[in-house]
């Protein structure tokens, strides 16, 4: 009888007190990037965390750091900026949407050199690290980025410019056609006023030769 108190008195302690640590473990478990994240200075990065298995963080705090700066602090359903880093200030953002899923990955704009480094996102008591890698970037690349994107501007200035002159010699072209065209009609048309005027004048003159023979044969009679 004593011997079957005794185990039930042991696993009344391994029920209650080391089986809700082990749920507890497996309820809040943090899973960061498996591998660093590397960007380049000026880059927009996403730092990849979620929970496991997913579950609701909109109630939650979830914290992002730096060493000792937090980047970002979630916490009351709300961005909490005062608690933030002058550093990161107006560059972090969590995806809200997302948090009822357990997305609780950090989306930072912009970086610099001095974000690299190693960071750890917090719910609750569990945790994980998610290193960042910034290069820096190539003032060689830069300035052959800088000539494509130039020499593109100077391509397009010039198809633009082919394009207007070609419609200014076309609209210049049907113009002095039309010019032209009326500048005929005109002289066909004073042609043939002439020509009208010419066969018209031999009507007239025998009639006004027939007058004057008639008159001077009456001024004989007489």
């Amino acid at each position: 009888m004593i011997i079957r108190v005794f185990l039930f008195s042991v696993w009344l302690t391994v029920r209650f007190f080391f089986f809700p640590i082990a749920e507890a473990r497996v309820e809040c478990e943090v899973i960061g990037s498996p591998t660093p994240v590397t960007a380049k200075e000026k880059e927009d990065v996403v730092l990849l965390c979620h929970m496991k298995p997913k579950q609701d963080v909109t109630n939650k705090t979830v914290e992002w750091k730096l060493g000792k700066k937090v980047a970002h602090l979630y916490r009351s359903r709300d961005d909490d900026v005062y608690s933030q880093d002058q550093q990161f200030k107006g560059r972090t953002s969590v995806f809200h949407q997302e948090l009822v899923q357990g997305n609780i990955s950090l989306k930072l704009i912009n970086i610099t050199k001095d974000d690299a480094g190693t960071y750890t996102c917090k719910v609750l008591k569990c945790q994980d690290q998610v290193p960042l890698n910034v290069d820096k970037v190539d003032p060689g690349h830069q300035r052959k980025d800088l000539k494509k994107d130039s020499s593109t501007e100077a391509i397009t200035i010039i198809v633009i410019a082919i394009v207007i002159v070609a419609a200014g010699g076309f609209l210049l072209w049907k113009c002095r056609a039309r010019s032209e065209a009326a500048g005929q009609d005109t002289a066909r048309s004073e042609t043939a006023g002439q020509r009208q005027k010419h066969e018209d004048t031999p009507l007239l003159k025998p009639v006004f030769d027939a007058e004057l023979t008639g008159s001077h044969l009456r001024q004989r009679s007489k």
